[in-house]
């Protein structure tokens, strides 16, 4: 049994228990080597003897699933240990509570659940295509982390394509509330030719029913008794939401009982992405009505009977913008030059919140009129949800470099660049110097850091990892393919590369040096 302050594989200080739940336990821990925090799953101590066979091969399960996805919105495995016989897993440690957490303690707004969702809608497809079934998406298992990214956690029951079923026939996993009706009568499952069909519609139900509770602030089937809860998911409709706007019609998609019906990931993406920005995804609903009356043409007459969703509803009058609605006298109608100015002019406070009352593009258009001193001081008191939009619109002229790099002189950019698509901000840090480009990085996320980085070319991405500390190169590294980290490693001096493997995980650290002997 392990306690508080046991140092665990001779480097992971234990610190305190996150949570536990019936398969293991989850801790807060040092890693001693990388001086970073980490989270550590253990199996619970209290299995009973007949279990802890089949759930030390679901703990494997879970690290070989989560090894092979690499998404900002998927936890990563940075190692597994061995502890007197029992396998722990090293994850990076998301600082932030559940989005459970976050449902229970205040009304979210449709715009932060359309962006929680984007993220993890693109999360499972990711999943998906890399040949994992989650099988257990739920508000509990989405973390929202301090850095704006929602990550999908805990993949202890995931389905492995090629990987023997641990569970027995006719034995269903998973949190009843949140299971599909397929995944409740369809023995299909374990037969290989079926399992993805049947299951990766499951997810996406799942995730239907978890943005419901996000909405709504209950589940579709609020029910005590799981008796009650199984039938209402087996037989009844999931129930109108109150929440009529153009997420809930989302969410009533998701939610169809027929599992070729529901959006699949590219289609999910592209409507909440809209939505997420504050667009109303019209067109994008248009084409997933066409599609979902040409199901209904497939299927016949029966299924036109059983279609549950209401008739599409006349398009709604978009709301007008701040900009939009100011009139002759608003931001809108004022010169560039006199938006400039004033800008320039204004204290801080009131400068960016002239910013926030136009568009993006137009904002980020008055950022590049002002000098780069000026623009760094606004981008810096703005908030990161305005801030990292602007910094984006830059980034396309060549000056936003400048601005860049008086940011990360005061540990600015770290703080936007995270929330940056990997490309732009690749984009903005090939316009710094090497050192510069350094400079900006070191307090960015790890992922993010490594996602830069191999967004860049190569020469450059070695030069600009040639300024790092071993620390910090293998930091960021350990979330690069171990291909790529062998090639990157190969373009800097030997000692140097050394070092950085040093720092590097135990089980990376030989998948890399595999690598750079082949």
């Amino acid at each position: 049994m392990v306690v508080e302050g046991d140092l665990l594989g001779g480097r992971y200080r234990l610190h305190g228990l996150i949570g536990s739940g019936g398969m293991g336990s989850v801790w807060r821990a040092t890693d001693t080597r990388l001086d970073r925090t980490v989270a550590l799953k253990s199996l619970n101590a209290e299995l009973p003897r007949a279990k802890l066979a089949e759930y030390r091969a679901r703990a494997a399960r879970e690290a070989n699933a989560l090894a092979r996805i690499r998404h900002p919105s998927v936890v990563f495995v940075l190692d597994v240990i061995d502890q007197h016989g029992e396998p722990w897993i090293v994850m990076e440690h998301i600082k932030g509570g559940s989005l459970a957490d976050r449902i229970a303690s205040e009304p979210i707004p449709e715009r932060d659940i359309a962006r929680i969702a984007v993220q993890v809608g693109d999360a499972l497809d990711a999943v998906h295509r890399a040949g994992v079934l989650h099988r257990d998406v739920k508000p509990a298992n989405i973390l929202l982390g301090e850095d704006g990214v929602a990550r999908l956690v805990d993949f202890g029951i995931a389905r492995v394509a090629g990987a023997s079923p641990l569970t027995r026939t006719g034995e269903i996993f998973g949190s009843l509330p949140y299971l599909a009706p397929e995944r409740l009568t369809s023995r299909a499952a374990e037969r290989p030719e079926d399992f993805w069909s049947l299951h990766v519609p499951a997810d996406f139900w799942s995730l239907g029913v978890t943005l419901f509770e996000a909405l709504e602030g209950h589940r579709p089937f609020e029910y005590q008794d799981e008796a009650a809860i199984l039938h209402a998911i087996l037989n009844e409709r999931p129930p109108a939401l109150g929440h009529r706007g153009q997420l809930g019609e989302v969410v009533t998609r998701l939610l169809d009982r027929r599992p070729q019906a529901r959006p699949g990931g590219a289609e999910l993406a592209e409507l909440l992405t809209a939505l997420s920005h504050g667009l109303p995804p019209t067109k994008v609903l248009s084409r997933s009505r066409a599609g979902h009356e040409e199901i209904r043409r497939r299927e016949g007459p029966e299924a036109v009977r059983e279609e549950r969703n209401p008739p599409e509803r006349p398009e709604e009058k978009r709301p007008e913008r701040p900009e939009e609605a100011a009139g002759a006298g608003g931001a809108r109608s004022r010169s560039s030059a006199g938006l400039a100015d004033a800008v320039a002019t204004g204290g801080v406070a009131a400068a960016c919140a002239l910013l926030g009352s136009l568009d993006t593009g137009r904002a980020a258009d008055v950022l590049l009129a002002q000098t780069p001193a000026r623009a760094a001081e606004l981008l810096r008191h703005a908030p990161s949800e305005v801030g990292a939009p602007w910094l984006d619109a830059m980034a396309d002229d060549p000056a936003a470099g400048r601005v860049l790099r008086l940011l990360s002189e005061r540990d600015g950019a770290a703080r936007l660049l995270n929330r940056l698509a990997r490309e732009r901000a690749a984009l903005l840090v090939s316009r710094l110097s090497d050192a510069d480009a350094a400079r900006a990085l070191s307090a960015a996320a790890p992922r993010k850091c490594a996602d830069v980085l191999l967004a860049l070319p190569q020469a450059t991405a070695v030069a600009v990892l040639g300024w790092f500390s071993a620390s910090r190169a293998a930091a960021a590294l350990a979330f690069a393919p171990p291909a790529r980290t062998a090639a990157l490693l190969r373009g800097l001096p030997r000692p140097r590369a050394e070092a950085v493997l040093d720092e590097l995980g135990t089980g990376i650290r030989n998948q890399v040096r595999r690598h750079l002997a082949g």
